[in-house]
């Protein structure tokens, strides 16, 4: 969630707290109660949409970072393997096809990432008898391409994350923008009567729904929120 939605919600929640602290007050206003009602139940809803699409999305992320970092491993191994027979052979095309570090691979591209994989498992499964006297077993071969599947499964969940968390960050702020009309539109012009019934009442509503504005730096700013 942006700064701007998290100073909106500690507001809403702000004025959530005010009502939930005089219910008794508003025991007989039904009107208001309801409004209450929704508004907490909106809360919720936002906190709920915020806090699955971070949880995902980080979880994801970490684990593909992973997996393509234990994978490098694996891919270098070989390669390293590889790159001797293609010396032993003056293989120039297999050598070309080695010539890569560990930190060079963990920048490339997932697709190509993915691509440069299934290359040196082509290449290594073709000579898998010498490689074998290099230290590289036929377990760690087949590693390149049943660990490179998972990363490139991995990689199509976390595009289905990122598909995910945008509907859910569209969906936080319509529900945001919605809350922000219902206060302006139905809360604050119930408890405009209690401007003159309530004044203490009144101005504790009207503290609750100031937006305070919290930047990076910590400096706050306050916003008076306009009543039509």
């Amino acid at each position: 969630m942006t700064r701007k939605l998290l100073n909106s919600l500690e507001m809403f929640k702000a004025v959530d707290l005010y009502f939930d602290q005089n219910a008794l007050l508003f025991a007989d206003f039904e009107a208001i109660k309801s409004g209450h009602h929704f508004l907490k139940g909106e809360i919720a809803a936002i906190q709920k949409l915020s806090q699955t699409q971070s949880a995902d999305a980080n979880v994801e992320s970490g684990m593909k970072k992973i997996e393509k970092a234990s994978l490098s491993t694996v891919i270098v191994k070989v390669n390293t393997a590889m790159n001797a027979v293609a010396i032993t052979e003056n293989d120039k095309e297999l050598r070309l096809l080695t010539d890569i570090s560990k930190t060079d691979l963990l920048k490339l591209r997932e697709a190509d990432f993915i691509i440069r994989i299934n290359r040196i498992y082509n290449a290594a499964k073709s000579i898998l008898d010498k490689l074998l006297k290099w230290g590289v077993t036929a377990e760690e071969v087949e590693m390149l391409d049943t660990t490179a599947a998972s990363f490139a499964e991995r990689s199509a969940t976390m595009r289905n994350i990122t598909a995910v968390t945008s509907n859910a960050t569209n969906e936080i702020n319509q529900k945001v923008k919605d809350v922000n009309s219902f206060l302006s539109d139905n809360l604050d012009k119930l408890l405009e009567p209690f401007k003159s019934m309530n004044v203490t009442l009144y101005g504790q509503y009207k503290i609750a729904r100031k937006v305070i504005e919290r930047a990076a730096t910590q400096s706050t700013k306050v916003i008076e929120v306009e009543q039509a």
